[in-house]
């Protein structure tokens, strides 16, 4: 007669038992881990690092970064590009930028009537200038942009000045620029209307162009 067959051994048993509980610790370290990461990230975001640049960007940008804005004139509306003329000028120390800029805004059909320098190579903020005839054009650029201050300047003409500042990065793509020809343009926050504000800069101390877009 052929011997009873044996079953699983139990210390098997107990180290596969084992083994599995073990596989599941290390799951749960893992992901326990993960999720603090991750509230550390959010954290960062929220009250840290991220959240100096981030928030408080888009809180300054919409305070003009400080810098007194001028009023959109009463009842004016957003312009084609078409119908609006500018001079690009590089406020960085990275050569080619005005000219880069310039043929992006060209090619949503601005007017780009040059390109040029500024006075100052270290520009911080990306910087729109205007005249109190201007102010409807500038208006209209400025939604093209991702962050820019606007400040009004002393000329009397039509055209607009554009400096690039070293926060530029891109254009905002064009198919996220919510303000389209004919909208009625807002105001930005904390501004004054264009007689109200002195000392204005005038167009040989914002820069100089130095020839047409290449």
């Amino acid at each position: 007669m052929a011997p009873p067959a044996k079953g699983p051994d139990r210390s098997e048993q107990q180290a596969r038992k084992e083994y599995v509980k073990d596989r599941q610790k290390l799951v749960f370290r893992f992901c326990g881990i993960a999720l603090a990461v991750i509230l550390v990230i959010a954290l960062l975001g929220y009250f840290g690092v991220f959240g100096l640049i981030a928030p408080h960007t888009v809180e300054n940008q919409k305070n003009n970064f400080g810098v007194t804005a001028p009023c959109a004139p009463s009842g004016s509306k957003a312009l084609s590009s078409s119908n609006i003329t500018l001079e690009v000028l590089n406020g960085t120390s990275n050569s080619g930028l005005a000219d880069a800029v310039g043929e992006a805004l060209y090619f949503r059909g601005f007017n780009v009537d040059g390109i040029g320098d500024a006075n100052n190579s270290s520009v911080a903020h990306t910087t729109i200038y205007a005249g109190k005839n201007a102010l409807a054009a500038a208006y209209t650029l400025r939604a093209q942009l991702t962050s820019s201050i606007l400040e009004l300047d002393n000329s009397t003409g039509n055209d607009v000045i554009l400096v690039i500042g070293n926060d530029f990065y891109d254009l905002k793509p064009a198919s996220s620029v919510t303000l389209k020809e004919g909208q009625a343009l807002s105001s930005i926050q904390g501004c004054k209307v264009a007689s109200q504000i002195q000392d204005s800069p005038t167009l040989s101390e914002i820069g100089e162009v130095v020839g047409p877009l290449s």
